[in-house]
């Protein structure tokens, strides 16, 4: 809420001094002030799923209200947009059960440059002190139940024969009992490509993802990807990328494990399958240039 009233603010005084022709932002914050210019609000926090997710678990807490509200505000700062457009076709249906209708859909795209495999993977995992006779397994989360932490937590156990690294984007200060798993808290952006080629594989176990970032920047690193019909995954998906699971529950993310376990990976491309999807930021750049310069056209 504070950041919201921040934002708007700042927005307000923006557009006195500049005259924007129209602003991008973010439709998760403000709402609150009635701004002069055309707004373009961009979706991508599926609030709707969080909380349906959270009560499929029988989970409740104090997030249930959070995620409330949190709608609620979307409906209002919506209500202002010019136009509205989602980072994915999971995230557009997921709004039209928010009563909230996205004019576009523009994904996300990965720099393939900067995420690219490396050369010496053995090299590599030596640097780190990450045994060699084992798959290693990698996955980015949260301990909250939107990320799915609760099957993660249970194929470690699974699985002690894979070696597991769990980054965290918060600082919780974890000391794992197991032998089998790392845990490395805060990472900075710009050292995930090296930790996601320190890997064999790369899993996300979250049951609701507005786009699924994460698990397209591994899989242009070259790693196949275990990933739950979700966000990008939820209306595509290519075989040379990996597995695709679609009941979400221990079960079948076990199954997937297995297979991976035991193959040797040839039967995988997921680099080659993503840049042929245009999962890219060279794409993803033209469609927004594109846009943009349509809807200047129709101000015009």
């Amino acid at each position: 809420l504070y950041r919201g009233f921040v934002i708007d603010e700042y927005l307000t005084r923006y557009e006195d001094l500049f005259k924007p022709d129209f602003i991008i932002k973010n439709a998760g914050i403000g709402g609150f002030v009635k701004l002069k210019t055309p707004q373009i609000l961009i979706f991508q926090n599926p609030f709707y799923g969080y909380l349906k997710e959270q009560l499929k678990q029988g989970i409740i807490s104090t997030n249930s209200n959070f995620f409330l509200t949190c709608i609620e505000l979307m409906k209002r700062t919506a209500k202002q947009a010019f136009l509205r457009v989602a980072v994915s076709n999971y995230t557009k249906k997921e709004m039209e059960l928010e009563g909230i209708k996205c004019d576009k859909v523009i994904e996300e795209g990965i720099d393939t440059a900067k995420f690219s495999p490396v050369i010496d993977k053995e090299k590599l995992k030596k640097d780190h002190s990450l045994p060699l006779d084992k798959k290693i397994g990698i996955a980015v989360t949260k301990f909250i139940p939107q990320k799915g932490w609760s099957i993660l937590s249970k194929l470690i156990k699974e699985f002690p024969d894979i070696y597991w690294i769990v980054i965290l984007t918060e600082e919780f200060g974890i000391k794992p009992k197991l032998k089998n798993v790392i845990v490395i808290e805060k990472v900075l952006p710009e050292v995930m490509s090296r930790m996601y080629n320190c890997a064999d594989f790369f899993i996300s176990t979250s049951p609701v993802e507005s786009f699924g970032l994460c698990s397209l920047e591994a899989a242009s690193c070259g790693l196949p990807v275990i990933n739950f019909k979700t966000g990008w995954a939820w209306d595509w998906w290519d075989e040379r990328l990996g597995l695709r699971i679609d009941n979400w529950d221990i079960e079948s993310f076990s199954k997937a494990v297995k297979k991976i376990r035991d193959s040797d990976f040839s039967e995988f491309s997921p680099r080659e399958a993503l840049i042929e999807k245009g999962f890219t930021k060279e794409v993803s750049e033209k469609n927004w240039q594109k846009f943009v310069k349509e809807v200047l056209k129709k101000k015009v």
